[in-house]
């Protein structure tokens, strides 16, 4: 399906389109800009909201600004640069009716010929001037510039533990993921996404191949969803409950299956309660799910195993499950209850254990990805913090918290897994004070501890 950006007082009746589209063309080079909305199977990377975008003469497409233009980019933010001879520009597709943004050269900012952009180690634009001249640039929300000159050598602002994989197919947060055979599994999620670029509930589940650093996406699921759970049984990935609404919480007790070998997906046994934001594990193949209804006044554990036709009930969490994440260590569940800390379920003997010690100099974080990596708890980013870009390792072993090399941005609602002995972690969002919005991210990080 394609998409076409309209600036209102351009496009008017067949007669005076022309026309005015000759006067102007006697005068300007007339540009336009395209969006292509669809799976990428092409080696143009879309932007975080799933758009290709592609520049062209005016034909029947988006209108520039008259002008000369050559060159766009998209930063992290989602933010559509285009540059030129006649200077710099910047488009929001969250908001279209706001038109192009002129970047313009003032204060350490010398303006003039662009040459190149591509977004920068800080997920800013960056611009390259045709006097070889390069700046990292922003635009906030009550329209301020901002600029810095950066050097040509420029080295990675992210921390170095952290490396940047192929990002996603596009941005998604409130995700959870599973492993099988090397793969990541990531049903469902939520963000702005398409043009105009609006809130989405997704259907189809990301796959993201470790070996290749390649994605891609599944068959559409029968119900989109949100905060879904999702383990790994008998070679299947299950989906479990989530919100399946773009704007309501409304949550279903729907279970679906995936057999990645046809790309198919099954009805999977219905839980007896509608379930979301839940805590998932997979502990000597049965697969078992920790939540809370909406109101957080009753708690569950429930659990399966291939072959079954029902749920079996389990003892309760001893507080409610909302936004947060856990993981299996050594046949236990160890989950973050946020403001409080950490929690585990013991399987085989049916018991819940709270006596843990705290997360030193800061409470639990709420919405944050927690893994076990290396045989430790691993609490990466969250919110509700001083710091959300603190990672924290629990040895249960030792009984005690150490910190962890810091993630490169604030990653709230996302998820990690190690694969293959390494730590994989992707998609999530976090508010911009900078941009007063929301922003999703559509990365994938994996922790390079080599020393």
């Amino acid at each position: 399906m394609e998409f076409f950006i309209q600036k209102k007082g351009v496009f008017c009746t067949i007669n005076t389109l022309v026309i005015k589209i000759f006067i102007v063309m006697l005068l300007f080079d007339f540009w336009s800009i395209r969006v292509v909305f669809s799976q990428p199977i092409i080696s143009q990377q879309p932007d975080v909201f799933g758009n290709i975008w592609t520049l062209k003469k005016i034909k029947r497409d988006a209108v520039l600004p008259p002008g000369k233009w050559k060159t766009f980019s998209s930063d992290i933010y989602g933010f559509l640069w285009v540059g030129g001879e006649s200077g710099l520009i910047r488009f929001d597709p969250r908001k279209p009716e706001n038109g192009w943004k002129i970047f313009e050269a003032k204060n350490s900012y010398k303006g003039g010929e662009v040459h190149a952009l591509s977004c920068s180690s800080n997920g800013l634009m960056r611009v390259t001037l045709k006097t070889g001249e390069i700046y990292e640039v922003d635009i906030d929300s009550k329209g301020n510039q901002i600029a810095s000159k950066i050097d040509k050598n420029e080295k990675d602002a992210y921390p170095v533990a952290w490396k940047t994989l192929s990002p996603m197919p596009y941005s998604a947060h409130d995700v959870f993921g599973a492993e099988l055979n090397g793969k990541i599994y990531i049903p469902g999620g939520q963000a702005p996404h398409g043009f105009p670029a609006t809130l989405k509930t997704f259907d189809r589940m990301f796959i993201y191949d470790t070996k290749k650093d390649t994605w891609q996406l599944s068959s559409p699921m029968k119900i989109k969803r949100r905060y879904c759970s999702v383990g790994t049984l008998d070679g299947k990935i299950w989906v479990v409950g989530g919100y399946i609404s773009d704007v309501t919480d409304q949550v279903t007790s729907t279970v679906e299956i995936y057999d990645p070998d046809t790309d198919s997906w099954t009805d999977g046994p219905l839980l007896d309660v509608p379930c979301t934001q839940a805590v998932a594990a997979v502990v000597k193949g049965r697969l078992y799910v920790m939540f809370s209804n909406q109101e957080r006044t009753i708690n569950y554990t429930t659990s399966i195993a291939p072959g079954e036709i029902s749920w079996r009930s389990d003892p309760p969490p001893p507080y409610p499950i909302f936004q947060t994440d856990g993981c299996q260590l050594d046949n236990r569940i160890y989950m973050i209850i946020p403001a409080v800390g950490l929690i585990m379920y013991d399987p085989a003997l049916q018991i819940w254990q709270t006596d843990f010690p705290a997360i030193p100099h800061t409470k639990a974080p709420r919405a944050a990805a927690v893994v076990n990596y290396k045989n430790q708890v691993w609490v990466i980013s969250g919110t509700d913090v001083e710091d959300e870009k603190m990672v924290w390792c629990f040895s249960t072993r030792e009984r005690e918290w150490t910190q962890g090399p810091s993630v490169p941005q604030s990653i709230r609602w996302a998820d990690g897994i190690e694969v293959n002995s390494k730590l994989y972690v992707f998609g999530g969002a976090t508010y911009s004070e900078r941009h007063e919005i929301f922003v999703f991210w559509n990365t994938i990080y994996s922790l390079n501890d080599a020393k």
